[in-house]
């Protein structure tokens, strides 16, 4: 089952009322690392260069590619543990605010992720 830090939603660790780094396992982890991944820029992890989402020539492009940036989207997402498929995924663009929504189905349950870059 994963386990992960918890952050909060500016990616800062969370303490838990113990005062001591909250953990979180399951459905929530993988929802969060999930998250996480879909803001991961392609090359920023130097220890995993093919990890991320190539936004520079898929959503900040002069004319953006919604296609290729869903495809690369739920192929990162099927690489997180225990994801099985994407159901829906729905991406736009409103203004310059790129928008996403996911439904991941895991062996651990059905998550949502939503947000706007």
């Amino acid at each position: 089952m994963p386990l992960t830090f918890q952050t909060d939603s500016n990616n800062d660790l969370m303490l838990g009322n113990d005062s001591n780094i909250s953990m979180i396992s399951g459905l929530d982890a993988v929802v969060q690392q999930c998250e996480e991944l879909m803001e991961t820029v392609l090359g920023e992890l130097i220890y995993d260069q093919t990890r991320g989402i190539d936004y520079e020539n898929t959503a900040w492009a002069g004319n953006p590619d919604l296609v290729k940036f869903e495809r690369q989207a739920r192929a990162q997402l099927l690489s997180v543990e225990t994801v099985e498929n994407i159901g829906t995924f729905t991406v736009e663009i409103v203004g310059d605010v790129l928008t996403y929504r996911a439904i991941i189905d895991s062996t651990l349950g059905t998550g949502t992720l939503t947000n706007g870059l």
